[in-house]
């Protein structure tokens, strides 16, 4: 990983104080040379220095940014607004925040993801569309209340032949919630189902969103988990053999992965800058 500090700050004590505190970046090895690694360090960097100069270009007049369940501002003016207004926040309370650009497994591109001191962690999602910025997303990390385990952006999507075999009822869409960010299809003009999904040793019973012109996979918002093997009233022998415990949890991975999940890597340049001594060919 590259650790950068954020300002130009010749001041040795100072500058400690800075990456101690809030002002560090860290940049993921291995990102795709794309258009959303370079999206993604532009708006760190203006967020930060409150001056979005640079990435105002990349970014569409309509461009769209979403609070999660909170707010929907649309414009270039606005957009600008919100974040120079959070960043003064931030600064003026002298709350911490540890911002990094990753590689986002649901996503399937890279984005921005902040650690905020007494707050959820928060993705900003980019949809990127002929290299210009047409919606931006912040969500928090999980999306679900945190008692509810497991689910988060950093593991893969569902797939939606999956999903579909496992959804109930049809229900109303809602604004505000995650768009398609593949098409640019907003949360209330997706498909919306309650769901209930068992992936031993763990059920998940919420909702689910799709976009069927993609056929993709949106958002996965569980409202319970469910520990299958209390509620069968069953108990998980012990394996002593710590080295079989291992092999059978990275089969047990592979397996899942195959069967329920899309591959967020596919038709992206991810690959392009791992060390492939280290990846691992899983076929179409």
């Amino acid at each position: 990983m590259v650790w950068i500090i954020v300002g130009h700050v010749k001041n040795k004590k100072l500058k400690d104080a800075m990456e101690k505190h809030r002002q560090g970046l860290r940049i993921e090895d291995s990102l795709p040379n794309d258009i959303y690694t370079e999206i993604a360090k532009k708006f760190a960097f203006c967020r930060y220095n409150q001056d979005f100069s640079t990435l105002r270009p990349f970014l569409s007049e309509n461009v769209k940014l979403i609070i999660y369940k909170h707010k929907e501002l649309s414009g270039i003016a606005d957009f600008e607004s919100y974040w120079i207004d959070k960043e003064k926040r931030l600064k003026h309370d002298c709350i911490n925040v540890r911002t990094s650009i990753e590689f986002c497994n649901y996503y399937s591109h890279v984005a921005v993801y902040d650690q905020i001191e007494g707050y959820k962690p928060m993705y900003v999602l980019f949809r990127v569309k002929d290299d210009i910025v047409t919606h931006v997303v912040c969500a928090p990390d999980p999306l679900q209340d945190s008692t509810v385990r497991y689910w988060s952006f950093k593991r893969l999507p569902f797939a939606y032949d999956y999903i579909m075999d496992n959804v109930q009822e049809q229900i109303p869409g809602e604004p505000k919630r995650l768009p398609c960010l593949k098409c640019g299809n907003s949360s209330e003009g997706l498909v919306w189902y309650k769901v209930n999904i068992d992936l031993s040793p763990l059920s998940y019973a919420g909702v689910v969103s799709v976009c069927e012109n993609c056929r993709k996979v949106v958002e996965f918002y569980p409202d319970v988990s469910i520990d299958n093997g209390e509620v069968q009233g069953q108990k998980i022998d012990k394996v002593e053999n710590k080295v079989r415990q291992e092999d059978v949890f990275i089969l047990s991975q592979l397996i899942t992965r195959n069967l329920y999940f899309d591959n967020p890597l596919k038709d992206t340049k991810y690959f392009d800058n791992l060390d492939k001594n280290y990846v691992v060919d899983l076929g179409n």
